[in-house]
């Protein structure tokens, strides 16, 4: 089967991917994984990265200080988010922005809260916790764990994580890894990251048992291709073709597609518009 890799689901839509296990991750300007080069400032010089903390590998580590976060350009159109974090205390939010505070929380009891929050969170979204659906208004997790927030419509940020910096209100907590999409993912493509982001971070055993990625994030082989073999395309003009499949869960890929045309791991849509 294929290996999981979320630079293979939308990856003309994953705007920001943060991980604390790139080389950049101590210095000032925190590399974007992604294509989008929305690289993240550091602010203040209380931010650490903690080394050998998950699965042997280093953390983000923020202590509550004011003025100390990581900034990036502001992302208004955020549908679907993945974070890999730690709670310890204080009142600080899962995304902060300059201006804005659709990711409003209430510290310890309440990861959202009601009154303040988005409605595209407070209503219709789909939150989950290690895999698991989880209460948007629950308790904030004080061990490592995997966040997984699907939106049903627009919000925005801008760092991770200060509330309009406001002081008391500075992320203190850990952050492993952090994945933003503009487009809503699927319920598969949502257990594609987080199964990826569990063997990573050392944190299978918190997949519930039917979670389809807790053993293993290949795919499974031996099963057919029931689409057309062959397709046509016109330079210039719009494309779009679907593998279809029999395989369970499956990771799609398409190798030698002219200039202009990807393959979407999670749905095998091969779609663009060719250059060549």
């Amino acid at each position: 089967g294929l290996t999981i890799n979320p630079e293979q689901i939308y990856p003309n839509n994953l705007k920001l991917w943060l991980d604390a296990n790139h080389s950049s991750a101590s210095t000032a300007t925190w590399t974007d994984r992604s294509n989008s080069a929305n690289h993240a400032t550091k602010n203040g010089s209380a931010i650490t990265v903690a080394s050998n903390v998950l699965n042997g590998l280093p953390v983000m580590r923020y202590n509550g200080t004011n003025g100390n976060y990581h900034s990036f350009n502001r992302i208004s159109d955020i549908r679907t988010a993945f974070w890999v974090v730690k709670y310890n205390t204080g009142a600080w939010w899962l995304l902060g922005d300059s201006s804005t505070y659709h990711f409003h929380g209430n510290g310890l009891n309440d990861i959202f809260v009601s009154n303040h929050a988005h409605t595209h969170i407070k209503s219709g979204s789909s939150f989950f916790k290690n895999g698991s659906s989880y209460d948007l208004y629950g308790a904030w997790p004080t061990t490592h764990a995997i966040l997984s927030l699907v939106t049903s419509g627009n919000v925005q940020a801008n760092n991770f994580s200060s509330d309009r910096n406001i002081n008391g209100r500075y992320a203190n907590g850990d952050l492993a890894e952090l994945l933003i999409f503009n487009v809503p993912l699927n319920a598969l493509e949502v257990q594609m990251v987080e199964g990826y982001l569990a063997h990573k971070w050392g944190l299978t055993t918190e997949l519930p048992s039917s979670h389809p990625f807790k053993d293993s994030l290949l795919t499974p082989t031996s099963k057919s291709i029931s689409s057309a073999a062959t397709a046509s395309a016109t330079v210039g003009s719009a494309f779009s073709y679907s593998i279809v499949t029999d395989v369970t869960n499956p990771a799609y890929e398409a190798t030698n597609l002219r200039p202009g045309l990807t393959c979407n791991l999670g749905t095998g849509l091969i779609s663009g518009t060719p250059l060549a």
